[in-house]
């Protein structure tokens, strides 16, 4: 699926390439393996693969898929096109036989002289009238897809540092959050085990855990700034952390003012 993937991610940056002529140096390449890369990822989450090996060799083919892909989507593009003009010359010659004259330019014989060629033609690096030809063509092509890549690896590697079951084989989730007033953050923190700041301010909590609730719990404490503490939760721990959490929204629910129906007025 990977593979696949990066076949069609590279025909759409062909043609995001041929009909707008957006592909600036360095920045497309660099697009464009950030959107292999979520996408990959929400597809790893999707289908809740966890083999680290297998997610990096599925990136890694999806990024040789988008980078030749694109490359072979190119060289249709400069076929059909040549192929058309062939066509109107043609159509030309046998309407004006005695104003025509010369032959039209031929198609490119095959993905590989087309990639000769398109080196020997020069590729413009849109610094100051600079043009890599030959070798040098090669190397510029070499190191976009290096920047394919690199982009989609950072979504990829954010992705695998999330926890993963073994056991019932999904990603962890986050299941509840919120915010807390600060005497229920004291509370969870002594129930867990975990250092609060005494002046800690607008605390909020997380609780992450897997598809099916069969390992550990992730608890996460925050509060303004970028303070914030996690511990991992035993079942037992857990059950007391979450009795702590629906004690304290049944107590902000009573302190909240009730309203009367002949009160709420209309919207």
């Amino acid at each position: 699926m990977a593979f696949v993937w990066g076949g069609i991610l590279g025909w759409g940056a062909s043609r995001v390439q041929i009909s707008f002529g957006f592909a600036p140096l360095l920045l497309f390449p660099l697009l464009a393996g950030v959107v292999l890369g979520i996408t990959l990822g929400a597809l790893v989450r999707l289908l809740q693969m966890g083999n680290r090996p297998t997610i990096w060799a599925g990136l890694v083919l999806a990024v040789l898929a988008a980078v030749v892909s694109q490359h072979y989507f190119d060289y249709r593009a400069a076929r059909d096109r040549a192929d058309e003009e062939i066509r109107q010359f043609e159509l030309a010659r046998r309407a004006f036989p005695d104003e025509v004259r010369g032959h039209p330019m031929l198609p490119p014989d095959g993905f590989a002289d087309f990639l000769t060629s398109q080196a020997a033609r020069g590729r413009p690096m849109g610094l100051g009238g600079l043009v890599a030809r030959g070798w040098t063509a090669w190397l510029t092509w070499f190191l976009d897809g290096l920047l394919v890549l690199v982009a989609a690896a950072v979504p990829i590697a954010v992705v695998l540092r999330q926890p993963y079951c073994d056991r019932c084989q999904s990603w962890f989730r986050t299941t509840r959050r919120g915010r807390i007033t600060p005497r229920i953050a004291r509370e969870l923190a002594r129930a867990a085990s975990l250092a609060l700041p005494e002046d800690a301010r607008a605390p909020r909590y997380r609780l992450v855990t897997c598809q099916s609730g069969c390992g550990p719990t992730g608890f996460e404490l925050s509060w303004s700034g970028t303070g914030s503490t996690r511990a991992w939760l035993d079942h037992e721990t857990r059950n007391r952390i979450v009795k702590i959490l629906d004690m304290g929204t049944k107590e902000e629910e009573k302190k909240e003012p009730r309203i009367h129906a002949d009160e709420r007025g209309s919207w």
